[in-house]
């Protein structure tokens, strides 16, 4: 029994002797690594701050799997099972409406060296102001002159708005 530990061609022969006879023979020999695959999906592919996105993820004839990306302080990155699902929150936007996460795994083979690289982006958007109810407007920056022109407006109608005397001469 022969084990070859790389993917390659060998070339095996054989010589036999009796007597005074050899005979030889010789052969080829092909040897090949199953592909290895990986795939990763994310479910819902759009979230608000705060809100979990599930992660699934398999391969084929791997032997660890190691993820990478997504959000800060998610605890998606490290070492994964070579199948799996784990639900991650993303707690900010990082100041931005919007901000695309890309989750990624690579899966490998420690038999045979080869890779597989999987992908997922979901969408994480700043949560919404809360609706205080009523009509909305308002708001604005503080107008010292206008504020005084409406004080001057006040004190005149005060002034006219009294009843005159008359002086005695």
């Amino acid at each position: 029994l022969v084990t070859e530990t790389s993917a390659g061609t060998y070339q095996y022969g054989l010589t036999c002797e009796a007597d005074s006879q050899t005979a030889q023979a010789e052969t080829s020999v092909t040897v090949t690594w199953p592909a290895v695959t990986a795939t990763l999906s994310a479910s819902p592919t759009s979230i608000v701050e705060g809100e979990s996105v599930t992660l699934t993820w398999s391969s084929t004839n791997a032997t660890t799997c190691t993820a990478s990306g997504g959000g800060f302080n998610d605890d998606w990155p490290g070492t994964k099972a070579t199948s799996g699902s784990q639900s991650v929150v993303e707690a900010s936007a990082l100041g931005v409406s919007s901000i695309s996460l890309v989750f990624e795994i690579t899966c490998t083979s420690n038999v045979s060296g080869l890779t597989a690289q999987a992908s997922s982006t979901v969408e994480l958007r700043k949560t919404p102001p809360v609706s205080r109810g009523g009509g909305g407007g308002g708001g604005g920056a503080f107008d010292f002159a206008l504020l005084a022109a409406l004080g001057c407006l006040i004190a005149l109608n005060m002034w006219t708005a009294q009843p005159r005397r008359r002086l005695a001469h």
